[in-house]
Parts: structure tokens; sequence; C-alpha cells
């Protein structure tokens, strides 16, 4: 016959109860356990919220492409086939275009048209300030030519021309187009950015109440223990 195995093992008194040490040091190993896993929950949830905002959230950002100051000579007429700064502009994507047309001396006829499209402000006479809106003006590949005519005019016209262009969409959008990516790359940004905030927000909210369920069983099993 064989004798019965002897094995050591430290032991604590509660009250009536005897509480193995063992049992007790992996309570404690889960307690370590539950706050790296709620620590991660929280910092993935973070992380969403983050993507939730840098890609749904819509900005606005304001800011002059053309400034441009030339004078127009009596019978003069300038605009994009002429090859002059500040005639022409290609949007990167669908904004909203603020104008302002400054004229000292000879009065000006100012045109802004969408290249091959009828539409736009035709032979407005400017001889002090003149101020437009596009709203929406167009993108991609659409240009805005503008035109200063002084044919009719017997002086000379000192033109200043001002254009801001106002972009709306999300952070993520707007750093795309700050980097002058190609419009697939734009896109490619979007996307990831949305699937991020998609896949992020709920699996950081799941490991945060996987987590709170099991601190709550682990609770119940120490008291248990306790004899509580």
């Amino acid at each position: 016959m064989y004798a019965p195995s002897i094995v050591s093992a430290t032991a604590e008194e509660h009250g009536n109860t005897v509480i193995p040490t063992r049992a007790l040091g992996l309570l404690m190993m889960s307690g370590v356990e539950s706050r790296r896993t709620r620590i991660a929950g929280w910092v993935v949830l973070a992380l969403g919220i983050v993507a939730l905002l840098l890609s749904v959230v819509p900005v606005s950002r304001t800011h002059t492409v053309i400034d441009t100051a030339f004078t127009v000579e009596a019978g003069e007429k300038c605009g994009p086939m002429d090859g002059k700064p500040g005639t022409r502009y290609y949007p990167p994507t669908d904004c909203a275009l603020t104008g302002k047309v400054a004229v000292e001396g000879e009065g000006i006829y100012f045109a802004a048209s969408l290249l091959g499209w009828d539409f736009g402000i035709e032979n407005v006479f400017v001889d002090s300030e003149f101020t437009f809106i596009i709203d929406p003006a167009w993108g991609w590949d659409h240009i805005y030519c503008f035109t200063f005519d002084n044919t009719a005019g017997d002086a000379e016209s000192h033109v200043t021309f001002v254009l801001e262009e106002t972009l709306t969409g999300s952070p993520l959008k707007l750093l795309a187009l700050f980097l002058d990516l190609r419009y697939d790359m734009r896109m490619l940004v979007v996307v990831l950015g949305v699937i991020s905030f998609v896949f992020l927000l709920p699996v950081g909210c799941t490991v945060i109440v996987w987590d709170f369920i099991r601190r709550r069983r682990r609770a119940r099993l120490r008291k248990l223990a306790l004899g509580e």
C-alpha cells in the first residue's frame, strides 16, 4: 500500500474559514490582469472616439488661393487665355469661393465663369469694389476663369484680385487635401478612418463591458472565499 502523499500548503485563518494562499494569489493575479484589460479597453475606446472625430465631424478651413495685383491698359482685356496669373483656378474638391475685385482708375467689366459650362458672372461693371460668392464651387476637373475687360476704357485700370477658398469636410479629408494627395489616396485615407472608428468603438466597448462582468464575478468569488 502506498503512503498518502503530503502536499505542503500555507493557509491563513479568517474566522472559521481556512483560505488557501494560492487561491488568494490567483485572485490577485486576476485583478492585475483585469486592470490591464480595463486600461486596454479604455485606450481602444479613446482611439475609436478620436477616429470618429477625425472621420465624421465636419470642419471648415478658409485660405487665400489667389492674391494678385496688376494693371489693365486701356483697350486691353485680361483673361485665362492671356496667361496672366490669377485669371484661372482649379478647386481641388467641391468648396465655396469668395472673391473680391478692387479697381483704381478706369472702371472695368468683370466676368467669372466655369470653363465649358454656361454658368457664371457676366460683365459686371466695377469702378471701386465688387465681392462675389460661388457656393458650391465644383472641384476636381473644373476650371474657374476670371476676365478683366477694359476694352471700352480710355485709361488704365489698377486691379487687385483676391480669391478665398472655403473647404468643408472631415479633418482627415482636409489633411489629405493639404498633403496634395491624389483623389484615390484621399478616399483611401477617409475610408481607413471610417473603418478605424467602426472597428475600434465596438471593440473598446466590448472589452470594457467584459472586464466589468469579470470584476463583478471575481468580487463574488472573493466574498465566498472569505465567508462574507
